[in-house]
């Protein structure tokens, strides 16, 4: 003799939640036909709240982490095109005769913020001085000492770890 099939129960049968599932399908069942699928697409929706709320939180982070991705990579195109543009002046500066920055009688990474110092007077570089370093970054001094206009060779990697001789605000 076959034995009946026994009811599908999702989390096994000591879960507590099959047998309310069992009864809200029984009574669904004694609805009628007209009623048991909107009742039972309320069950559904209901049950699965939770989870689209997940699902939902999910999607929204994702896509804030897409657009900041894009904002990245935008940013740094832009950086890059402009790098392309300055350089030729970079490689005309070097060409012509750049001074190169020495510290201690090591070459250092000409950056932003930083201010050029005579070697002899100790007194800020005259304005207009070209000064390069050995990636084929390349400024212009201004009127105090402090490196202006840049430009760089492309590929010349503008944003390499800084050492305790190339901070920024640093005299050379």
């Amino acid at each position: 003799m076959q034995q009946p099939a026994k009811p599908y129960e999702p989390y096994g049968s000591g879960f507590a939640g099959n047998q309310r599932i069992r009864q809200m399908n029984e009574q669904i069942a004694r609805m009628g036909s007209k009623w048991a699928g909107l009742v039972g697409g309320l069950v559904v929706a209901i049950a699965a709240a939770p989870y689209m709320v997940t699902a939902t939180q999910t999607n929204a982070a994702a896509r804030q982490t897409s657009q900041a991705f894009s904002q990245q990579k935008n940013e740094m195109e832009q950086r890059e095109q402009q790098r392309q543009e300055l350089a030729p002046i970079a490689k005309a500066r070097i060409d012509a005769g750049c001074t190169p920055m020495l510290l201690n009688g090591e070459q250092v990474l000409v950056r932003p913020g930083m201010r050029g110092r005579d070697p002899t007077t100790g007194l800020p570089m005259a304005p207009g001085i070209v000064v390069c370093d050995r990636l084929g970054n390349t400024a212009i001094t201004d009127a105090e000492g402090y490196f202006t206009d840049f430009a760089a060779l492309s590929g010349a990697p503008q944003n390499e770890p800084q050492t305790e001789t190339q901070t920024e605000g640093q005299t050379l």
